[in-house]
């Protein structure tokens, strides 16, 4: 009788033990598929909606944004140059990324004037700020 009872309570131990292991096991996988979901989703997401850091290089490629903005951005709506802005923008970074960040900009003006998102004039008058900043830079 009592080898019956022990034989009962270690089924019922076994039984208590493998309802754990197998909530546990779908923990897991639960977790597993909600990782890979999420490193998909952020692999696919387009890059325009991620945040990046001020002047990051890989953020810029393959696109007209300097930085992660639009040149356009940095002008008012009369179509003057915000030149407070463009500082502010610029005085997060050290001076080396400040010059790759001018020679990005540089390089999208021109897509910028070919898009039409702003004119040979506005472009003529950030190249000319652009490189006065780099000339001040190199002076110091």
């Amino acid at each position: 009788m009592q080898e019956n009872d022990n034989s009962a309570s270690l089924e019922e131990l076994y039984i208590k033990e493998r309802k754990k292991s197998q909530i546990f096991m779908s923990a897991t996988a639960v977790l597993a598929i909600l990782l890979v979901g999420s490193v998909l989703y952020f692999q696919t997401n387009d890059s325009t909606t991620q945040v990046a850091t001020v002047g990051s290089p890989e953020y810029v490629e393959g696109s007209r944004q300097g930085g992660g903005f639009v040149v356009a951005d940095y002008f008012y709506a009369n179509g003057d140059l915000n030149k407070t802005a463009l500082n502010e923008r610029l005085s997060f970074m050290p001076q080396e990324r400040r010059d790759q960040f001018a020679s990005r900009m540089l390089d999208s003006v021109e897509r910028a004037v070919d898009d039409g998102e702003i004119t040979r004039y506005q472009a003529a008058e950030l190249i000319d700020y652009l490189n006065g900043m780099s000339a001040e830079s190199e002076s110091i």
